[in-house]
């Protein structure tokens, strides 16, 4: 598909690069959630077990978020488990865990997440494209809370 976004197509193949990356971080941390949200067993397994339902629909809505911006841009969006692992930053977890264990890795991963959102905010700002910096932006809030959320129940 060709569209005309009125940036230059090097600038253009920055950012889909970047939201690519940001797509596989997401499809896995969604998939890490579920995998949680399944397989929780705890004392509070009822609160967690729907903390993580809504946690995992958020995520499902913001993965469509940033796959859709690639598709804005005129690229195709990675979209099968073996592109997603491997362009994905952010690592699966394979142990069973308690419900704190899981709570901390979730906590992890959004903050690892955190840090390449604000790499992403600064690289879509120097090359001017503030409708991907303003996805990034919003992500950075949104995740900013779900740590806080899940830290609190440490």
């Amino acid at each position: 598909m060709k569209t005309n976004c009125g940036l230059p197509q090097e600038t253009v193949r920055k950012i889909v690069e970047r939201l690519t990356s940001l797509t596989a971080d997401l499809y896995v941390l969604l998939t890490k959630t579920l995998r949680f949200h399944w397989n929780m067993e705890d004392p509070r397994f009822y609160f967690l077990h729907e903390l993580l339902d809504g946690q995992y629909h958020q995520l499902l809505e913001e993965v469509d978020l940033v796959a859709e911006r690639i598709r804005q841009l005129g690229k195709p969006v990675s979209a099968s488990m073996q592109e997603f692992l491997k362009e994905s930053r952010l690592k699966e977890v394979k142990s069973a865990m308690d419900g704190n264990k899981m709570l901390a890795s979730l906590a992890e991963s959004y903050e690892q997440l955190l840090k390449l959102l604000r790499a992403d905010v600064e690289l879509c700002d120097k090359l001017h494209d503030p409708a991907t910096s303003d996805i990034c932006v919003e992500l950075l809030r949104k995740f900013e809370k779900r740590v806080w959320i899940l830290r609190s129940h440490l």
